[in-house]
């Protein structure tokens, strides 16, 4: 059994002053630009899931579909599906979600001294200033990631696709079916 020597004024005490550390932590959010690389984060993605389409998928693994191609009955439903699948993709995003996050992680990290000391930096015009600048090479980095995570990602698609098939294959041949079933 645990008994607090210190009463409920120390607890009132902690509270507010993690109340305060959690405040000043998103003050750093704020004078970070999160919001804004969220913004570019979601905006890439949507641009990355028109780029990508369910013909393309055709060209590194034509069984993709199980046999439905561009101009079978049903393929308008698999575009459909692939625009469905690359929204609920960019929709995770939620920037208030992922600020409270960060706002929090930084909280956790540092002390009240610290935050301040960073957040005086960061209110600085030099502190501006790297804000910019790390705001650039984020929104540089991020598109640079888009860009290349379509043909990155079919590949390993395709490599996995066969990987699984040929297993399939292997492990239809270590156990074979009894010449009785042919189900």
């Amino acid at each position: 059994m645990l008994i607090s020597l210190s009463g409920p004024s120390s607890y009132a005490a902690t509270v507010t002053a993690n109340d305060s550390r959690l405040a000043s932590a998103r003050t750093l959010v704020a004078l970070l630009k999160y919001d804004a690389q969220l913004q570019e984060m979601v905006g890439h993605c949507k641009e990355m899931a028109q780029a990508i389409t369910p013909e393309s998928y055709l060209k590194s693994n034509p069984n993709m579909f199980n046999g439905i191609a561009p101009g079978a009955v049903l393929w308008p439903q698999v575009v459909g599906a692939f625009k469905e699948f690359y929204k609920d993709t960019c929709s995770y995003l939620d920037n208030d979600m992922l600020l409270a996050s960060m706002a929090q992680a930084y909280s956790s990290s540092m002390t009240e001294q610290e935050l301040a000391d960073v957040i005086k930096f960061y209110s600085s015009p030099v502190g501006k200033k790297l804000v910019g600048a790390n705001v650039a090479a984020n929104t540089a980095l991020q598109k640079k990631s888009y860009e290349l995570l379509p043909e990155i990602g079919m590949k390993a698609s395709a490599r996995l696709t066969k990987t699984l098939t040929d297993l399939g294959e292997k492990n239809s041949e270590l156990n074979p079916k009894p010449w009785w079933r042919f189900w």
